[in-house]
Order: C-alpha cells, then structure tokens, then sequence
C-alpha cells in the first residue's frame, strides 16, 4: 500500500514543471531526473499526499546513504549487537555534520564486522560479502516496496574505492550503492511521524542531520519573509559527493510541511540542479 494518498492535483503541478522545463531546452530531465513530493496538509500525524515523477528510478546515493547507516547504529545498539563508544557518537556527528567518509567507513566497519584493504579470494571473500550484506538484510526486514531493488551496504569514497571495496562494487559497478526517491521519501515520512523504530531514535536523527522540521510557523511568518514568497522556511540537505540529489524540506505561511525529494546523476544537467530545484520549488509550493 502506497504510504500517501495520491493528489491528481499535485501531479498536474509536478508535469507543467517538467514541461516548462523541457520548452526552456532540458530535454534531457525526463528520463535524468526523478522527484518525490509529500505534502502534509493538515498534520504530521495523518498521512500526507503526495506524488512522483519516476519514482522507482535507481540512483546511487552518494554521502546521503549516512542517514540511513545513523538509523542502522541506532538499531544495533538497541538490539545490542554493538557497545556504546565515544568513537562511535564522534564518528556519528562527522557523518552529521561533515558528511565525513572517514568517519562513514569506521560506521560500516563496525555494522557489519568488516574492513578494506587487499582484494581477497576464495571463502574469505565469501564470507566478507555475507557480512556486508547485513545492512542489506537489514533494510529487507522493513518489507517497503519502495526498496524494491536497493543496495545499501558500501562506503562513499569521492575519490574512488581500491582494494576490497573496489572489489566489492563489481567489475561494472554493479554492487554500488542505489536506491529510488520513493523509497527516500518513504525513510522521511518515517522520521517526521517519529515511527521509525522508536520516537527517541527519530528525534536522534533529525537533530544529527539537521532535519529542522518541527519550526513553528507562526514564528517565521512575522520574520522577514518576503510576502511573496509562500514558504516560511526552507531546509535543504544535499549530497556533496558524486551526485546532485536534494531533500527539500520547506513550510508554507499556511504551517504546511512539503517534502521534495529530488534525485540525478546526469552530468549534463548538474551545472543547472540549483536552477532546476528552486524552480521545482517556487511552482509547487504555494
């Protein structure tokens, strides 16, 4: 079952977008770029409405996969497969903040009792990939149709992977990390309604990413928000290694919450994303 309840009016929002920008020349933006949105009209506790633009598209993640690893450390130690540790809070808050691949690499170390280092053969490296694997077995536990087709297990290396990760990735690539804006956008949901596992651990990982989605908006509309601009506030996340992805988290005067998950990996259209998003934004937001 889809977790919004799907707006034909939104969707008719989302492809004048897409039109507009294809008469301004992007051609390529239909078959480069996926958009999901999610718009809480009345409250955070009831479920939003929404809509999509190839929603199920694969794409590697970049250094945005660390919000899903920071859930999977908040998993482990409440099933007590790790010990709390100061390393493992620093190297959390690197990840926060930074978007650190150091700090990353050490997480994955620990989730799943591997290391880098030489290509390996034989058992060994069987065994290697099954420990990997776990974050994968992980997600699978979650039984969303949205990870349909994921991989979520290696680390983010800007400059590129050698040794054993090298290895891991496949000789193509094939085993790179990838997941769709529907199933990032389902992720979200889950911690703005704080049912992700518990409320504490949601609250966890907001505050670790800077996930400012509780705002009051009455607050912000006597600040200098311009009168015409329709949202109060706006949060935006985006993955610095890789790709041009963008979580968007913007409130409107009216208190409404919009999540605007946007996602690509064309080098042709990177150079004009931020054109592209605040476009995304000024015309479905209102």
């Amino acid at each position: 079952m889809v977790f919004y309840n799907s707006c034909p009016l939104m969707q008719e929002k989302l492809e004048k977008v897409f039109i507009q920008l294809t008469e301004q020349g992007y051609i390529l933006l239909k078959d480069s770029l996926s958009v999901s949105w999610l718009s809480y009209r009345n409250s955070v506790k009831e479920k939003p409405y929404g809509t999509a633009w190839a929603a199920k598209r694969l794409f590697h993640l970049g250094d945005l996969v660390n919000l899903f690893y920071a859930v999977a450390v908040e998993v482990w130690l409440q099933r007590q497969w790790l010990e709390e540790d100061i390393e493992i809070y620093r190297a959390l808050s690197e990840m926060g903040s930074t978007m650190s691949s150091d700090a990353t690499s050490m997480i994955i170390d620990l989730l799943t009792g591997t290391s880098g280092g030489l290509r390996i053969h034989d058992r060994n490296k069987q065994d290697w990939y099954e420990q990997r694997q776990l974050l994968n077995n992980w997600l699978r536990e979650l039984d969303w149709p949205e990870l349909a087709g994921s991989n979520i297990c290696q680390k983010v290396w800007p400059e590129g992977t050698f040794g054993t990760e090298r290895q891991f990735c496949g000789t193509h690539y094939q085993n790179r990390n990838r997941l769709s804006t529907g199933a990032m956008a389902r992720f979200l949901h889950m911690l703005i309604i704080s049912d992700f596992y518990s409320p504490l651990i949601c609250q966890r990982i907001k505050s670790l990413f800077n996930l400012d989605l509780d705002i009051d908006p009455y607050y912000l509309e006597q600040s200098n928000t311009s009168e015409q601009n329709p949202m109060t506030c706006l949060n935006i996340i985006s993955s610095k290694n890789i790709t041009d992805h963008k979580l968007i988290f913007a409130r409107t005067k009216r208190g409404t919450l919009n999540v605007v998950v946007l996602f690509n990996e064309d080098e042709r259209i990177s150079k004009d994303i931020s054109m592209i998003s605040s476009l995304l934004m000024d015309q479905l937001i209102d």
